[in-house]
């Protein structure tokens, strides 16, 4: 079997198998990752003089984790969401989805439910870049705004094909919060 072996749950390079573990266990991955954050994040401060809160960058599924885990308690200075999934519920209306985002979620939680409402309850900064709908493709300005709308001034959207440019937006930014 060795390195090509890929298993009947490997769909577009994702190995949903851990998944299903995780459904059968009822100790699903995105939950692990969360604790994982919390504890990466205590040792962080630990590590950190003042315990200052670290700042988080996600980069596509990884920002549902970023997310689940605020909503959690983990606190960190801000968080920057790159990529990240438009909203749990463009799923459900999406036949064609890209698989690679089934990892982070845990069953029921689209009804439940939705990205807004968790940051409505996160406390710090999130900054939204080019969000994704489920197959991959950018929101367009419209509807990433449409769906950001009503948020709490702690959310800030930027949109931008060009993704090495993005990229110097959200370390000029960083570099402002680490300067103060």
């Amino acid at each position: 079997m060795g390195s090509k072996f890929t298993g009947d749950a490997f769909i577009h390079q994702v190995p949903l198998n851990i998944w299903y573990a995780g459904a059968l266990t009822k100790n699903y991955p995105v939950t692990i990752r969360a604790e994982e954050l919390y504890i990466l994040n205590q040792f962080i401060r630990q590590k950190r003089a003042q315990d200052e809160a670290p700042i988080a960058i996600g980069f596509g599924p990884a920002s549902i984790d970023l997310l689940l885990a605020g909503a959690m308690g983990v606190t960190y200075e801000a968080v920057f969401l790159n990529n990240p999934l438009i909203s749990l519920k463009s799923l459900m209306r999406e036949k064609d989805y890209q698989v690679k985002f089934i990892p982070s979620l845990i069953p029921g939680m689209l009804s439940h439910f939705d990205f807004t409402d968790l940051m409505k309850i996160i406390p710090y900064q999130i900054t939204v870049v080019n969000p994704v709908l489920p197959n991959g493709t950018l929101a367009g300005p419209v509807k990433a705004s449409s769906n950001y709308q009503g948020n709490r001034n702690n959310v800030e959207l930027i949109l931008d094909r060009d993704q090495e440019a993005t990229n110097t937006v959200i370390l000029q930014k960083i570099q402002l919060m680490n300067n103060r």
